[in-house]
């Protein structure tokens, strides 16, 4: 377990590192973004969740999942969510979940992804795309300021993110993006 976690921190380490970042970005057009099927949900389900005994939620027409993958293999995830603005806490469009497996860090994966996401709203003429991402995650920060996005307060949201915070310690923040 000592060796896994030294391992762990040399491979972050080095996926942080300019030549690394330049070096297998030319390797990510091997990489295939597309709209995920329900196996590819099983398959990140079981993934993200490998002692989980609870059954797969079902689809839900408010989200669109993408994946992204490499001779067949997930490497990466996200979702846009739909939410009505009578329906939720949560209105508009919103960019969710977006994970990399940790050997596939630093490609330009989560970019992709993001971008993926941000397509599939213009393209069903969503004015703005926003997202949650704690504020301790300084890779999250960059890549969405990046992309376009900017921190904006949401009092609506502001009361349970605090109690967030309580509980765990950890504090997300709101960031949005005009798509216009």
């Amino acid at each position: 377990m000592k060796l896994r976690k030294m391992l762990g921190s040399l491979i972050r380490r080095i996926q942080s590192l300019g030549f690394y970042r330049k070096l297998t970005r030319r390797s990510s057009r091997c990489f295939v973004f597309r709209e995920a099927t329900q196996t590819d949900m099983i398959w990140v389900e079981s993934y993200s969740s490998p002692n989980s005994d609870s059954p797969m939620q079902l689809p839900s027409p408010g989200v669109t999942n993408f994946v992204a993958s490499r001779k067949r293999k997930i490497v990466g995830f996200v979702q846009l969510l739909r939410e009505e603005e009578s329906d939720s806490l949560f209105p508009g469009y919103w960019l969710f979940s977006l994970r990399v497996w940790p050997l596939y860090r630093g490609m330009g994966i989560g970019e992709a992804l993001s971008r993926k996401v941000m397509e599939q709203a213009r393209m069903e003429s969503a004015r703005e795309l926003s997202l949650l991402v704690y504020e301790d995650n300084p890779a999250a920060l960059s890549l969405y300021a990046k992309l376009g996005f900017a921190r904006v307060i949401v009092p609506e949201l502001e009361k349970m993110l605090e109690e967030e915070r309580s509980a765990s310690g950890r504090r997300r923040v709101v960031l949005r993006r005009q798509l216009d």
